[in-house]
């Protein structure tokens, strides 16, 4: 069936308001499980469940109807005091959304084969839906594995390997799997955009960096079989900007080919199977393509997709992967797994990351929305110009009634560019718990697996953030509470021994501070021990003993951000806090121009805090020459800017540094880190102090010419020495290069470590 066969107007609206009860509905029923008879809320689960499987009856969604109803029946028997919901129950219940959410995922895919539950999932829920409680040894599928444990080729083209970890690794395969989830489905767009001349070399760039980082990573697994691939794709994303569209027509669909085969493997990596398969064709054929010898006689139809090339290069993937009339053995399904692989398996997680969607709504179409931002900042720039020429009038000789007129009409065009802006951004603004009803349902799955016993409290869900903000936060969200939870909090026992209750405590909070939203992860666990994490950090070369010494207790906690810095003499203490947390730190200040903060006492907890802008697409900042340059500097960043005497310069070691009220801090040239050339303005005679991440430097600049609202404009494909994270116009029509901070910083701290083994004082904080 294809989605070309509905109505697009009715299967939008299903997607909109059932997904919103969908994603209600999870965070409902792990309530539901502390408070299983509360009548109200299993009303409004059921509720939920009947209006889905109404919506899905109508456009004869068959296998999604399937599900919803015995799940809604299992439903109204606990209404009717038939069952009780325990845990098993709720396992189950929480199985046939996971299914749901696949079959969603499927639908937004343009998929409208959705895939059918599992028949022993259907069974079990169909037996609490009679009133008869299922054993526990009954209930099906947890062992994703099922009929892939044993090693060998498999009829659909795989050859399966079970995994052998020690135990350092295996704690930290979850962290693995996320990050090459979240490493292909930024791989698919860049792939997409390899199509457009404009974006290609951008989009190649992008795409060579993913695999590159994600290649480090997958080294400290040791799993070759995603070793193969992704060096594969790797090799597969160079040099594409020197390709005509022939070739490129034949690249980009084996490289989603080649994706939907890594998130294949990706979905196996929980069960601790390596899934590989005999890709010597496709790989002979993609770089044949790019080396520019390809197979004319061979060549995929203008419309394929990976599923397409893949089948095209003798890989049966496309045929196997959630479809209905593959020819398989009995006892499996179309992914090779038993069935009792369990409902919510993850054998449709390849194709829901790797085929294009349709466009997501707010009510109102996301594009639609992304245009009127796009012209309330086009607004926010001629305004800014409108005040710049009213500041030249004023200072001519033309007629003061005129000048009196022009600066009246600027004013209110400032005010009314300021009430659209503000109208503008509440449209696209969502709360929180559009994410956080998300975490319940994880910090349950994680109590379960480690054994321990977890209570999350949710806070603030109702603070607003800009949508955009909403889609990059997930994530990092994810890391920090499975982080917290599993190596944060103590096993039972052992918070017992230490006199703490069993029970440990998560509290994910959020408010407003400012302009500004701050996200907090507390936890009550064994929290982080300075010592070892100074240890380790000098062991790994991270930083000196001497160095050590100088440092807050703050700056110590931020080495757990340093990429790989978990290793196995860490286990018993640190497991995993670091693996992935790189990468957490990275989205934050990259994507989210926010910070990350760690407060921890031994024994006590640990506190994270995230500090990001309400919207990532305007913001205030300090414009700032260097030399003949101008740069503009985030304002939420600068803490002050002096002209310092020349008492207040020195040096320790080769570094400048600058003395401020008794702190010493680095000092950094702007004309040296970004290469600007030398003019005749001078020396750089202002100092700007930056804060950020507890680190405090300054940095010299020419002149500082004043605050401005400026328009974030993204720089693809734009190659630029520096710290740079964007580009904006200014008020005159000339284009500024925004600083980022976070790199900046960074950059300080990498010339200061080159230049002697002893870092200044001054990176201590504030």
């Amino acid at each position: 069936m294809s989605i070309n066969d509905f109505d697009p107007e009715i299967l939008q609206d299903f997607i909109t308001e059932s997904g919103e009860l969908l994603e209600q509905l999870e965070g409902d029923l792990v309530v539901l499980e502390s408070t299983p008879q509360d009548p109200e809320l299993l009303n409004q689960i059921f509720r939920a469940l009947h209006t889905i499987k109404g919506s899905a009856s109508f456009l004869a969604l068959t296998n999604l109807v399937a599900i919803a109803h015995v799940a809604e029946s299992a439903l109204n028997a606990a209404r009717n005091g038939d069952i009780i919901i325990g845990s098993s129950e709720m396992d189950q219940l929480l199985a046939a959304v996971d299914v749901l959410k696949i079959q969603f995922d499927e639908i937004i895919s343009g998929n409208m084969d959705l895939t059918a539950a599992d028949p022993g999932l259907i069974e079990s829920l169909s037996k609490l839906g009679e009133g008869n409680i299922v054993d526990d040894n009954e209930i099906p599928g947890v062992d994703m594995a099922a009929g892939l444990s044993e090693d060998g080729a498999h009829p659909d083209g795989r050859t399966i390997r079970k995994l052998s970890l020690d135990s350092s690794r295996l704690d930290l395969i979850d962290a693995l799997a996320t990050d090459i989830e979240d490493t292909i489905k930024e791989s698919v767009l860049k792939i997409e955009q390899l199509r457009d001349e404009t974006t290609r070399v951008a989009a190649g760039n992008a795409l060579s960096d993913l695999f590159e980082e994600l290649i480090k990573t997958i080294d400290f697994f040791d799993i070759p079989e995603m070793m193969t691939l992704a060096k594969t794709i790797e090799s597969g994303v160079e040099s594409l900007d020197c390709l005509n569209n022939d070739a490129l027509g034949q690249v980009i669909p084996r490289l989603h080919g080649l994706c939907l085969l890594f998130a294949e493997q990706t979905s196996q990596l929980s069960n601790q199977i390596s899934v590989s398969w005999n890709t010597d064709t496709l790989t002979e054929q993609l770089l044949g393509w790019i080396n520019g010898d390809g197979n004319e006689d061979e060549m995929l139809d203008a419309n394929a997709d990976g599923f397409d090339a893949l089948h095209a290069d003798g890989i049966p993937f496309g045929d196997l992967v959630g479809s209905p009339d593959t020819n398989v053995p009995q006892d499996q399904d179309a992914t090779g797994s038993s069935a009792n692989d369990g409902a919510a398996g993850p054998q449709s997680t390849a194709k829901r990351t790797a085929i294009g969607t349709i466009e997501q709504t707010i009510r109102v179409e996301v594009g639609r929305l992304e245009s009127l931002m796009n012209l309330v900042g086009e607004l926010v720039l001629q305004k800014n110009r409108i005040g710049a020429l009213s500041d030249d009038i004023e200072k001519s000789k033309i007629d003061n009634e005129i000048i009196e007129q022009m600066e009246s009409t600027a004013g209110m065009l400032d005010r009314v560019t300021g009430d659209i802006q503000l109208a503008v951004m509440r449209t696209r603004m969502q709360p929180l718990d559009k994410i956080f009803g998300k975490y319940p349902r994880l910090v349950r799955d994680l109590a379960g697996k480690t054994e321990k016993k977890i209570n999350l409290v949710i806070e603030g869900g109702d603070t607003e953030v800009d949508k955009s903000v909403i889609e990059e936060l997930g994530d990092p969200l994810v890391h920090l509470l499975r982080n917290s939870g599993d190596h944060g909090i103590e096993l039972p026992a052992d918070r017992i021994a230490a006199g703490k209750d069993e029970i440990g405590t998560i509290k994910l909070i959020a408010g407003h501070a400012g302009s500004h939203v701050c996200v907090q992860i507390i936890d009550d666990g064994k929290g982080l021990d300075r010592n070892v994490i100074g240890a380790k950090a000098v062991e790994k070369g991270l930083v000196s003993e001497e160095q050590l010494g100088t440092m807050s207790d703050e700056e110590v906690f931020l080495f757990i951000l340093e990429a790989g810095f978990s290793t196995a003499e860490q286990v018993s203490d640190l497991s995993g806090r670091g693996v992935g947390m790189d990468v957490v730190r990275t989205n934050i200040e990259s994507k989210l121009k926010g910070e990350l903060t760690i407060e921890s006492e031994t024994g006590k907890g640990t506190t994270l805090t995230i500090t990001i802008p309400l919207t990532v697409a305007i913001m205030p900042a300090m414009m700032v020459a260097v030399a003949d340059e101008v740069f503009a500097i985030p304002l939420t960043n600068i803490t002050e800017i002096v002209r310092p005497s020349p008492d207040q310069l020195s040096g320790l070691g080769n570094d400048p540094v600058i003395h401020l009220r008794g702190q010493v801090y680095p000092l950094i040239s702007a004309q040296q880190v970004f290469d600007v050339p030398q003019s005749k303005i001078g020396d750089e005679d202002f100092v700007v102090v930056i804060s950020y991440n507890q680190r405090v430097i300054g940095l010299n600049v020419s002149s500082v010419i004043g605050q401005q609202e400026i328009v974030i404009k993204p720089l693809d494909g734009v190659q630029r020495e520096g710290p740079i994270s964007g580009a904006t116009i200014r008020n005159d029509g000339s284009v500024s290069l925004i600083m980022d901070i976070a790199k900046l910083v960074s950059t300080a701290k990498a010339q200061s470590n080159s230049n002697h083994s002893q870092e200044p004082v001054a990176m201590s904080g504030r």
